[in-house]
């Protein structure tokens, strides 16, 4: 997750981990990242380890029962 938000933020990723030296621009992207994430209702993130293309491609529906 830090890594989809560091990329979409466009901030160096050792910055986030560590939250030192980062500006008030570096904060803002982040936070605004992180707000668009809280607004998707619908995502889903499948950490299983050994998915296979074929499991990427065809991704299993999560069951919210």
């Amino acid at each position: 997750m830090m890594r989809m938000i560091a990329s979409l933020a466009r901030v160096d990723q050792t910055k986030i981990r560590t939250g030192q030296n980062l500006d008030e621009i570096e904060w803002n992207k982040i936070a605004s990242v992180v707000g668009m994430f809280k607004q998707k209702n619908n995502l889903f993130i499948d950490d299983s380890s050994g998915l296979t293309p074929t499991d990427v491609r065809f991704a299993r529906t999560p069951s919210l029962s």
